[in-house]
């Protein structure tokens, strides 16, 4: 597929911090498969140094398979060759409890967990609660809910008692999970120190979704080039928390290159 001026130039841009603004229907997806691509078969880049991160496991697996085209039309790369990593954020934190034992034992667990069933949340929050003798109502004991001080401190106290009921079941949840191995990252912890010196590329997806947390996960890549790509417009997640906040904030800071793809 050809690309337009706007396209390309995202796919060519060498700067180390690169915001691409696209609205819908610009061909994202296309940008970031090609600028992979370009990475690897140009640049001669180690695919295994690339971590490409996105929101949903169809919009995943569609770039997986738009790579795997690209690499087996190369007569250069055989489909055995190494592929960047291409990822959701939960599944690439998944990937690390179940490879990185010492990972597993900073978040609690011997064994790697299974994750909890939605279906069985409210079972384990009602125990938590019962644990804690908590007082505060439902609303207040959400991630995302506001607090007064004295508030959160009664929180805490029911994470605690959440958590410590989940991994006595060998249980995690996506978003303890995420929000846990990204804290690592965040501290520049010692086993991550491996992961953080090998990714020198990170490339996300859907940039408008992200939390604080998952962008403190791609901050803590001091040395790496950074290239998200979203559409401040939207954010389809805000009731997890994420924010547009995050991409509004890049597309004002004048150390950012800011790239707008603006055609449908």
């Amino acid at each position: 597929m050809k690309l337009n001026a706007e396209q390309q130039r995202a796919v060519d841009c060498n700067d180390k911090r690169i915001l691409c603004l696209a609205c819908a229907g610009a061909g994202k997806t296309q940008v970031l498969i090609s600028r992979l691509w370009r990475l690897v078969s140009q640049d001669k880049v180690n695919p295994q140094k690339i971590l490409c991160l996105t929101f949903t496991r169809a919009a995943a697996f569609e770039m997986k398979e738009r790579y795997s085209k690209l690499q087996q039309s190369d007569s250069c790369l055989s489909e055995s060759s190494f592929k960047p990593e291409i990822s959701t954020f939960h599944a690439f934190c998944f990937s690390l409890l179940l490879h990185y034992p010492n990972i597993r034992k900073k978040l609690g667990y011997i064994t790697t967990p299974k994750i909890l069933d939605p279906t069985f949340v409210k079972k384990y929050q009602s125990q938590a609660i019962i644990q804690a003798n908590i007082k505060l109502p439902l609303k207040k004991l959400s991630k995302n809910a506001e607090r007064s001080r004295a508030e959160e401190r009664i929180f805490l106290l029911y994470d605690k008692a959440y958590r410590r009921l989940l991994i006595k079941d060998n249980l995690i949840t996506f978003d303890i999970l995420c929000e846990d191995v990204c804290k690592l990252f965040h501290a520049q912890d010692e086993d991550v120190r491996e992961l953080l010196d090998r990714y020198e590329h990170i490339l996300i997806d859907e940039f408008q979704d992200t939390d604080a947390t998952q962008v403190k996960f791609m901050e803590s890549f001091e040395d790496a080039s950074w290239f998200c790509v979203g559409d401040a417009l939207q954010n389809l997640y805000s009731f997890r928390g994420t924010s547009n906040e995050f991409i509004k904030a890049y597309s004002a800071d004048p150390t950012w290159t800011k790239i707008r793809m603006n055609q449908n």
